[in-house]
């Protein structure tokens, strides 16, 4: 029996194929296990920005060091750098026996076997590949090429197989969730995509990633509404505000058009959780912008915001935009913005003290659980660590709200007869 070991980085999206290299390589009689002891290393790429990049060769260069020492004898790379990067790759790294691409993983290993689940209590189920926006910051559609939707009944069938490990949520993920289906049915089959989950599957929590702001699906939130089992969580990735800085951006929207979806949101569903990202210090962000978004934040007042430094990728058309901010510059505004977003993180979780609320244990310390509300998206958005949880429990139960901080909360198991 081969030793084989399997190195993902990046989202959840190469989390996905690195779960179905797992299962085929089980399944054709593999013994799955870490590097050190591998004979095969299949190592899955992340090429999004620059520290990405880094990282991936970091991990390709310690596998090359455990070929060069006999322990590794097979280097497969894969992800999403296996084919804009191919050339520099096999230039760079000659020691590497394989560049695939992820859609031909499948036909290298003669088989695909079943999906093994890495993740605790969840899965990701990716509902397309690819994306057809052009943002001009972005990467991704030179890597991934143009967004292409899995069939309605392809996604169905996934999910109903994952529902055989017990999982209580189906977290979906595609590079914008919202244009699910426009590609091959001619429209957005997402609220569809929805309805069929919830009656062919038995899924507790169903949660969706991704949403883009300007093509928002707004006939879900009826559906959001009626059914519970949908997680009214928004992810809604703005990048900006300013209308300058968005066109510069290749993107559409200002700060009135993302209140008024965000007010029209809270409306229809009030406890809605709202989460977003910001890149800051792309070209042309002066002080006036920078205070445009500083004043956003503080109008907005989502739950939770996640803020990047804006990356200057070379293959991307901002690449040749003027005006750069200095990184140091970048990095005093990102601080700046992510100490006025504490504030209202704290505000907002301050809220919850005393309340009893629906958790999911993603694992067992002693007496003490580590797990989620349904306002914590998985990996992203902190923890809940929870007093008290009985020994046995598994799944989704109710905890007291206990003590918080402005990303991780404390409570105390309440019961399970959900």
């Amino acid at each position: 029996m081969k030793n084989a070991t399997v190195i993902y980085l990046g989202c959840p999206k190469n989390l996905v194929l690195s779960e179905k290299i797992l299962g085929t390589l089980n399944s054709s009689g593999y013994r799955l296990t870490i590097p050190e002891e591998a004979e095969v290393a299949f190592l899955l790429s992340c090429g999004f920005i620059e520290d990405a990049r880094e990282e991936t060769e970091e991990n390709l260069n310690y596998l090359i060091e455990l070929k060069r020492k006999n322990i590794l004898k097979r280097i497969i790379f894969t992800g999403c750098m296996a084919s804009f990067y191919k050339n520099e790759i096999k230039k760079n790294f000659p020691e590497v026996d394989e560049i695939l691409a992820p859609e031909e993983i499948s036909k290298y290993l003669k088989k695909e076997g079943r999906r093994i689940i890495s993740t605790k209590g969840y899965a990701y189920l990716k509902i397309a590949e690819g994306c057809n926006h052009r943002c001009s910051f972005c990467i991704i559609p030179l890597l991934t090429g143009k967004y292409k939707s899995k069939k309605l009944e392809d996604i169905i069938e996934e999910a109903k197989e994952l529902e055989e490990y017990n999982l209580k949520e189906i977290v979906l993920i595609a590079q914008d969730t919202t244009q699910y289906g426009k590609d091959i049915y001619g429209k957005p089959m997402l609220k569809i995509l929805l309805e069929e989950l919830l009656h062919k599957t038995s899924y507790k929590w169903i949660r969706l990633l991704y949403l883009y702001p300007e093509t928002f699906p707004y006939n879900i939130l009826d559906l959001m509404k009626k059914n519970k089992r949908i997680i009214p969580y928004f992810d809604l990735p703005f990048q900006h505000i300013s209308k300058k800085i968005l066109k510069n951006m290749d993107r559409g929207g200002d700060s009135k058009t993302f209140l008024r979806l965000l007010n029209k949101i809270r409306e229809e569903i009030s406890e809605s959780t709202i989460r977003s990202t910001f890149i800051v210090g792309f070209p042309s962000e002066t002080k006036k912008e920078f205070e445009e978004l500083k004043n956003f934040l503080a109008e907005a007042e989502m739950d939770r915001v996640g803020f990047f430094i804006y990356s200057d990728e070379p293959e991307a058309k901002s690449f040749n935009l003027k005006n750069k901010v200095p990184k140091k510059i970048a990095k005093e505004r990102m601080l700046e913005l992510a100490k006025i977003q504490k504030e209202i993180s704290l505000k907002k979780h301050k809220f919850l003290i005393g309340k009893k609320l629906e958790f999911l244990l993603e694992e067992k310390k002693g007496s003490f659980g580590i797990g989620r509300l349904k306002s914590q998206a998985p990996e992203i958005d902190g923890y809940l660590k929870i007093e008290n949880v009985p020994n046995g429990f598994q799944g989704i139960g109710l905890v007291e709200i206990k003590r918080v901080s402005a990303y991780n909360l404390f409570g105390k198991y309440y019961e399970d007869n959900l």
